[in-house]
């Protein structure tokens, strides 16, 4: 298909050549007898421009410088001093000991009053004259008449009794009761007891050790910037289009296009069979190629040809 699709186009150049007719009324410039012509697609042509830039900044670092030792001769402790302390118990002796057991106490005691009976001469009659009949020699002489009355002393009537009286007032003794002792075994201190202490003394011994010499330090030093060179695209010409003399069935045999398809195949750009036949895979190899190397597009050009290092055709020939 893509075979009849060339010579169509062919045939139409060809139409146009010999009608002097192109599309827009364009033909190409100065044309060749024997040669077939396309209008190509010239890709824009850009320039490397060297461009430095930075892709690290100044820094700093901090460099640590080990310290500094040597060795010297030190006295260190191997083993710590210490106290020894041995404690030497108490003596005793049991002997037999009049013991307090109970104290001396105070009682208060209460004292009974005291009484005595006493006989008492009490006036029971005090004394006092009374009548009495009295008797002479002529008692009675007559009713009326010799009663004898005596107007006599009675003396007084005592009678003795008996009295309890106070001898001495009820009243509170104190009564001391004695301290209670008893004698038993007792455990008296002889000798109380006592603690010794010796102090033994470190033990040192002389080694050799490390010490420091120089201590550690800093130091601060300038890491420069990093720059590279890049290479920036510059527009140095635009794409365009135009007409350029191609290989096609007239000019072009098939030993061209197998040495086309050689070289596309020694690229990597064609895998397909070496045959002469400009099919679909070639027509797609070469626009590979073209594109990688920033080739006019559009047909297989004489600049293709050239860098695909295949030898443009000396005389026409028809496949």
């Amino acid at each position: 298909m893509l075979k009849l699709v060339i010579i169509i186009s062919v045939a139409v150049l060809i139409v146009g050549f010999e009608g002097n007719t192109s599309v827009n009324g364009e033909l190409p410039p100065n044309p060749k007898t024997g040669e077939c012509y396309t209008r190509v697609s010239v890709p824009a042509v850009y320039e490397k421009q060297a461009e430095t830039i930075m892709v690290k900044p100044e820094t700093y670092a901090i460099k640590a410088v080990p310290a500094k030792y040597k060795y010297i001769n030190k006295q260190v402790m191997v083993k710590d001093g210490y106290t020894r302390t041995k404690v030497i118990p108490a003596k005793y002796k049991v002997t037999n000991k009049k013991v307090l057991i109970r104290d001396e106490a105070r009682k208060l005691l209460p004292v009974p009053a005291k009484f005595k009976t006493v006989s008492k001469r009490v006036l029971v009659t005090p004394e006092r004259s009374v009548w009495k009949k009295g008797s002479g020699p002529i008692q009675k002489v007559e009713n009326s008449t010799g009663e004898i009355l005596c107007f006599t002393k009675v003396p007084a009537v005592y009678k003795t009794i008996k009295e309890r009286v106070v001898v001495s007032e009820a009243s509170v003794r104190e009564q001391i009761i004695p301290a209670q002792y008893k004698t038993m075994p007792v455990r008296e201190l002889v000798s109380p007891e006592r603690v010794i202490k010796k102090e033994v003394p470190a033990v040192y011994k002389t080694v050799s050790v490390k010490a420091l010499a120089k201590p550690a330090t800093q130091n601060k030093y300038v890491i420069p910037a990093k720059y590279k060179t890049v290479y920036k695209k510059r527009l140095t010409r635009k794409s365009f289009s135009e007409w350029r003399p191609i290989l096609c069935n007239t000019n072009a045999s098939r030993s061209s296009i197998k040495d086309v398809q050689s070289r596309l195949a020694h690229f990597g750009y064609y895998k397909g069979p070496i045959d002469g036949v400009y099919g679909r895979q070639t027509s797609k190899a070469v626009l590979g190629f073209q594109a990688k190397n920033n080739l006019a597009s559009g047909g297989l050009t004489k600049e293709t040809l050239n860098k695909l290092k295949v030898r443009w055709p000396s005389k026409v020939s028809t496949l």
